[in-house]
This record gives C-alpha cells, structure tokens and sequence, in this order.
C-alpha cells in the first residue's frame, strides 16, 4: 500500500477518482455530485491510498478558514469496512499537520436522517474523533439534513 499526495492532481487520478464517484452513485452521491467533484478537483488537492496501482481509497480536500476542508472522502467498491479509510484518516492527519501545521479538519457529510447509508459514514468518522458541530437543513437540497463535522488535535 502506498499512500500518495497530489498537490495539483493528475488527470488519471481525476479520471479514476470521477469513476469511483459515479459507482458509488446514487447510493452516496446527489446525481450532479460526480460531475461537479470533476470540476473542483482541479482546484484541490488529492491524499489517496494505492494498492496494486488502483486507488483503494481517496480524499480530494483543499483548506478553508485555516483547516483542512475534506470535500470527498470514498472507498473503492468491495473496500469499505476493510480498513482501508482508517489508514488514509491516520495518514492524513499526519500529512495536514506536517505539510500545512494545520491541527483541525472541517467536512459537510449527509445526515442517516437524510440518508440512512449515511449511518456507517457518520460513524466512521466519530471513530476517528470528529464530532458534529452544526446541522444545516436543506443544504444539498429541499428535505436534507447536512452535518458539519470537527477534527481538532
């Protein structure tokens, strides 16, 4: 396993990262979310962990209000729930706190409320000690619930 950075991603990764997002569409994603994440990706950055040359699990984040901004965080089909995501969460802790001094991450994820496959999300990164800090209705939409979630360290 190998854990890669991109400052400025490539269009492989945007290519693989977009397949990735529509996949797991529309289980996870709102219908235009794929398209719109190929648009802020060449705005942002990349923290994916590769094995055998495919990536097992990727976060696409760039930095707002002095903390690391997780935009995306996903699995490759037939990944989640093996640990791959637990080790890109500790590496990337460890990457924002070494490469920007930053020692909180910010992300904006559906409610289970919202979307009940969001239960497992929610608590994976409870596991990794985010906490929820605000709940913004209608957010992505009419009837949603979107959670703001805090890392700090």
């Amino acid at each position: 396993m190998d854990f890669i950075y991109e400052k400025d991603i490539t269009s492989a990764t945007r290519a693989e990262i977009y397949a990735l997002t529509q996949a797991l569409s529309p289980e996870f994603f709102t219908p235009d979310f794929p398209d719109s994440l190929r648009r802020d990706m060449l705005m942002q950055r990349a923290f994916c962990l590769r094995e055998g040359g495919s990536i097992r699990a990727a976060i696409v984040y760039t930095g707002m209000e002095g903390s690391a901004y997780i935009n995306v965080m996903l699995a490759a089909p037939g990944h989640a729930g093996k640990g791959a995501g637990s080790a890109l969460m500790a590496a990337f802790v460890g990457h924002v706190e070494a490469e920007y001094g930053l020692r909180s991450i910010d992300l904006d994820t559906f409610s289970p409320e919202t979307k009940p496959s969001y239960a497992a999300t929610v608590a994976f990164y409870e596991k990794h000690g985010f906490a929820i800090t605000r709940r913004t209705p209608d957010y992505w939409g009419p009837g949603t619930l979107t959670l703001r979630m805090e890392k700090t360290w």
